[in-house]
């Protein structure tokens, strides 16, 4: 659903911006390309009007499964053009344990991440008699309601099983509210911005070629562990659990090699690329910052605030994460892990990325307080 593209050069794009400092754990994203014949095909066997769900781990992420697999987004730069192919759902203040099982709900989502894409076992969920386990394979609807189950939550009437769930049956749950018009405001988005829309076409993002990297990467180790008569693998994150549990066979050598090898190798021009966009998109935002403080109104200056403050928020939290990941593997690469040693490296790229997005934020955030536009 995620087509990387920019407003035009000319008058500024009208549309719809996710009010990502509004976003909760557990929260679900709907929507639709009504220029796609998948996602007519979608919408008309299911008879809904959303053809794609995504669930929100960590404001502004959300996780979803896509043709290239499961990974995560960032709505901080997403938009809609036509706001009636955009929902957003959230878990009804009544549901017994609710901040406990939408919290719940978005960790466990993680399970799945690098998890392939199974377009029969998507095709299957939409009619009744046709019923097909895609076992390790997800699809997005699939994944959001997995993610809910695994919280002790159904969340489809009738009951169905996550495998049989569909985008309509998410839509049609009486434990959700619709909270669209809180998380979505009117917007220009300014000429050149890069911007994703969720409404318009799709295409790889570099999220998504890490992952299928990282897939790729667990083929090979699981193609290797039966070569040794040893249980495959389905996943990366089985990968990696089943590389420590090996560590006293007399082969880990070999498999620690091949498995970081293959991470540098097939993960290394994925995070290349991202590391370019990255740096792109903050020279952009650096260069319009006058320019998006003067087009402020009264109304529209405190949301701006707000969406910095968030963006500073959950760097900070992402952050953590990657240092604790930097301090595990240094132990390993100290330890002689080649594993180890390249999962430290691409840990300290991504927390330097991350750290000069923070400075950027907290630049932008005092520059905002010092030049109200009015």
């Amino acid at each position: 659903m995620t087509k990387s593209t920019t407003t035009p050069l000319g008058a500024p794009t009208e549309g719809s911006l996710f009010l990502t400092h509004m976003l909760q754990e557990g929260d679900i994203l709907l929507c639709t390309d009504p220029d796609s014949r998948i996602s007519n095909l979608i919408q008309t066997a299911s008879g809904g009007v959303f053809s794609h769900a995504a669930l929100c781990t960590y404001p502004p992420n959300f996780i979803e499964a896509t043709f290239t697999g499961v990974a995560e987004i960032s709505l901080a730069r997403f938009g809609l053009h036509r706001r009636a192919c955009g929902k957003v759902l959230r878990l009804k203040p009544d549901v017994p344990n609710r901040d406990a099982i939408r919290t719940i709900a978005a960790k466990q989502a993680y399970r799945y991440s690098t998890r392939e894409y199974d377009k029969i076992a998507a095709l299957a969920s939409l009619f009744p008699n046709w019923d097909l386990d895609p076992g390790a394979r997800m699809f997005c609807s699939y994944l959001v309601a997995a993610a809910y189950a695994l919280a002790g939550l159904n969340i489809t009437a009738p009951r169905k099983p996550p495998r049989k769930t569909t985008p309509a049956d998410i839509d049609a749950s009486p434990l959700f509210d619709d909270i669209t018009d809180s998380v979505l405001a009117h917007a220009q988005f300014l000429p050149g911005t890069p911007r994703y829309f969720v409404d318009e076409g799709y295409t790889d993002s570099p999220p998504q070629e890490y992952n299928i990297a990282l897939r790729i990467v667990a083929e090979r180790v699981s193609a290797y562990l039966e070569k040794h008569g040893e249980p495959s693998v389905d996943d990366y994150a089985s990968a990696l659990a089943v590389y420590f549990h090996y560590r006293s066979k007399p082969w880990f050598g070999e498999l620690d090699m091949l498995l970081g090898s293959s991470i540098d190798e097939l993960g290394e021009p994925a995070l290349a690329r991202t590391e370019k966009l990255v740096a792109e998109a903050r020279e952009h935002d650096a260069g319009t910052l006058v320019l998006r403080v003067r087009s402020c109104s009264p109304d529209t200056y405190p949301i701006m605030l707000a969406l910095v403050a968030n963006r500073i928020k959950t760097t900070e939290a992402l952050i953590a994460e990657r240092q604790r990941d930097i301090t595990a593997f240094q132990a390993g690469a100290v330890d002689g892990l080649h594993t180890a040693a390249v999962l430290l490296d691409h840990s300290r790229r991504m927390h330097a990325g991350l750290s000069a997005n923070l400075e950027m934020y907290r630049h932008e955030q005092a520059f905002f307080l010092a030049h109200p536009p009015f």
